[in-house]
């Protein structure tokens, strides 16, 4: 999945991934899309439900390394 930008947050604790995906994402237009990639085991449920209190879209979530995850986020509703 294409991204416009990528954020690497691995080894760091949670909540680190939801803020600087929020960071980043502020700085972002709207439709655009950031790979988040985090090493945070909260992070799989933290990144969704942060999505959802914020209009953001999950476009997807997968463990791509043991003990590491990724995920697409687009800025913005559907």
């Amino acid at each position: 999945m294409a991204a416009d930008a990528t954020l690497d947050v691995s080894g760091k604790p949670c909540p680190t991934p939801v803020i600087e995906a929020s960071r980043m994402l502020g700085k972002m237009l709207w439709g655009q899309v950031v790979k988040l990639v985090s090493t945070c085991p909260a992070s799989r449920e933290e990144v969704g439900a942060w999505c959802a209190a914020t209009g953001n879209v999950l476009l997807k979530s997968q463990q791509t390394h043991p003990g590491q995850w990724t995920f697409f986020l687009r800025k913005g509703g559907a």
